[in-house]
């Protein structure tokens, strides 16, 4: 004769017991500080439009001098520029005439102070 087994559909969770150790967690890999380029991000945004005339310069002297600048350079050299004088933001896409209208109101309307 088999017998009517009350099912127990709550079991409790077993009593909690204390670990002896801590966990020990593994620290985070380094940045690759060797493919960051330091001296750009810190530096002055003068000593930055420096180094990126002297860059662009030096790539027109590496090539034969006589061909005329590559459109695509120009357009990077005051795309960069820009970015780096903050008239354009980081990832904002603007066409390089653009930049230089902003540029030509912007010293336009420059009003140097006068001694009244």
């Amino acid at each position: 004769q088999l017998k009517i087994i009350k099912p127990q559909f709550e079991i409790p969770l077993p009593p909690l017991q204390l670990a002896t150790f801590p966990p020990i967690f593994s620290e985070p890999a380094a940045p690759p500080l060797e493919l960051y380029d330091l001296d750009e991000v810190f530096s002055a945004a003068r000593t930055q439009l420096a180094n990126m005339t002297s860059k662009c310069v030096q790539s027109i002297y590496a090539k034969d001098a006589r061909k005329p600048l590559n459109a695509r350079e120009l357009e990077n050299y005051i795309k960069e520029c820009a970015r780096i004088t903050g008239i354009i933001h980081e990832h904002q896409d603007v066409q390089p005439r653009e930049i230089l209208n902003i540029l030509a109101n912007q010293i336009i309307s420059y009003k140097p102070y006068a001694d009244e």
